[in-house]
């Protein structure tokens, strides 16, 4: 009985899987600015960032959507970057070429 309930929980894992695998390959939205991976640019990825950089938060899921400013760094420059965008207008972020080949 115990065998047959092993392996009927190594099926369902194996399904789980298989299933979790296509979200996995296409987690992040490919959206240059997007530093949380919402998919969209707001106010929150500004939060986001700068809790990143500064307060010990998480680091970005999608490394060269935070990379705002396209230089292959993430750094303060992405931050100020990004609010020159969101607040003022400024050009629209781009990304690393390394990131999004």
């Amino acid at each position: 009985m115990s065998r047959k309930l092993v392996l009927i929980a190594l099926g369902l894992c194996c399904l789980a899987i298989l299933y979790a695998a296509p979200t996995i390959a296409n987690a992040c939205s490919g959206i240059a600015g997007d530093v949380n991976d919402d998919g969209a640019v707001t106010s929150a990825d500004i939060t986001f960032l700068y809790n990143y950089l500064f307060a010990g938060g998480p680091p970005p899921p999608c490394p060269g959507q935070a990379d705002v400013d396209g230089d292959c760094d993430i750094d303060i420059a992405d931050l100020v970057y990004l609010m020159n965008f969101m607040r003022n207008g400024g050009p629209a972020p781009r990304s690393c070429p390394a990131h999004f080949p």
